[in-house]
């Protein structure tokens, strides 16, 4: 990736997006920087790699090979964020995070650390507290407030519904590639805690191996496993396995209770022809179906939140400074408007009440016109704490939204 490229991808946007061309080479130039060379080398080289889909490739390297309006901004913004803290303590921590899968939540944090500092006050990243690290602390007015920031990962690429698909069929290749079609049945009662991908692709060769070893001995051509977190089955295709698609390809209209199926086929290309004319060529060789069926819905947002408000404030115990958790939830809802459920609000409240926090600020992230990142939430303040939130630095918060241009570093 050289910024040459980048800067054409974004130079015709420039007046667009109402950013100077100079400012674009300038967020650009520092972006890679502090991601270095070795990472984004990497980076190139896994995106390279055809077993490696594009749930695998790392967010931030999307939006540094994309010309969306919406990438240019996120990195003009990490750019500017970047600015404001480059010569924090923690700023080391802070690039190896944005390297990592932590992506997300970083960038979250940077962007309202950077809005608080905008606001007034005085911020430093990641301090230490009783049980680690926080996200970072404030002080306003003289008095010093801790803040943990948190996301549900909207990342639609590392969806889990997304990725299983993409873990069922390198697990089977990995086993039995082109040696028999199988068929694997994969039923999920819920997301195993830690390394799914990796649990779920074991759980599956390991179904592939039996079945091989039965086969070899000339016994049942089905294997089944039950797991923890579901069943995995594995067959030798044949005329009584559950279809698919018909024999020309086309999808099977039949009723079925499965959330996801797949069927990989590999047709032969006459020789001196186009390789899409093979499609008509009815002589094909199966490498395998797959059939998944997701957990149930998860908890309700509500719920979720709830959790969620929990867990960060156990993070938070043993502080003797003010306390506030700030939640990112747009991945919660499609419609943006859970942040002004006073339902929600009321459960929050009743939940705050046995957690010794100053308040809990909710949030969905938008992209209006004027092609900036916008959050809109509400600040839900915790009647029974000693200490509140200055109201001027709250308004002051608020107004900034859709007010301040945090690629620019000016108003807008």
């Amino acid at each position: 990736m050289s910024l040459a490229m980048w800067q054409a991808r974004a130079v015709e946007r420039a007046a667009i997006l109402k950013i100077e061309q100079s400012k674009l080479l300038d967020s650009a130039q520092m972006v890679l920087s502090a991601l270095g060379a070795e990472w984004l080398q990497k980076q190139q080289v896994l995106t390279e790699n055809p077993q490696r889909g594009i749930s695998d490739v790392h967010p931030l390297y999307r939006d540094l090979n994309s010309s969306s309006d919406g990438a240019i901004i996120v990195v003009c913004e990490l750019a500017q964020y970047l600015r404001n803290f480059m010569s924090d303590p923690a700023i080391s921590t802070i690039l190896a995070d944005l390297r990592s899968d932590k992506y997300e939540s970083t960038l979250f944090e940077l962007a309202k650390a950077s809005r608080w500092m905008t606001a007034g006050a005085t911020v430093m990243l990641q301090p230490t507290v009783p049980g680690g690290i926080a996200d970072f602390a404030a002080v306003i007015d003289g008095i010093k407030v801790i803040v943990e920031a948190s996301i549900f990962p909207c990342d639609d690429f590392a969806h889990r519904r997304f990725k299983v698909g993409l873990i069922v069929e390198r697990a089977i290749k990995s086993v039995v590639n082109d040696r028999f079609p199988v068929a694997v049945k994969v039923r999920l009662i819920s997301y195993p805690e830690g390394d799914f991908d990796g649990a779920l692709g074991k759980a599956i060769r390991e179904a592939c191996h039996s079945l091989i070893s039965e086969l070899s001995q000339g016994r049942i051509n089905v294997v089944s496993k039950t797991l923890p977190f579901g069943a995995v089955s594995a067959e030798l295709i044949t005329p009584n396995t559950e279809q698919v698609t018909e024999s020309d390809g086309s999808p099977t209209i039949t009723e079925s209770d499965w959330d996801l199926c797949g069927r990989i086929c590999t047709r032969r290309k006459e020789a001196g022809e186009f390789a899409y004319l093979s499609l008509r060529n009815p002589d094909e060789f199966e490498l395998f179906r797959s059939f998944i069926k997701l957990p149930e819905i998860e908890d309700s947002p509500h719920i979720r939140i709830i959790k969620k408000l929990q867990k960060e404030a156990r993070q938070l115990r043993g502080v003797a400074d003010p306390r506030v958790v700030i939640l990112e939830v747009s991945a919660l809802t499609q419609e943006g408007l859970l942040v002004s459920d006073d339902g929600l609000k009321i459960e929050i409240q009743n939940a705050m009440r046995n957690i010794s926090i100053v308040g809990v600020w909710l949030f969905s992230s938008v992209i209006p016109a004027f092609k900036r990142h916008l959050f809109m939430g509400q600040y839900i303040s915790n009647p029974r704490s000693n200490y509140q939130l200055p109201e001027a630095f709250k308004s002051r918060l608020e107004r900034q939204e859709g007010a301040w241009d945090f690629v620019n570093g000016c108003a807008m």
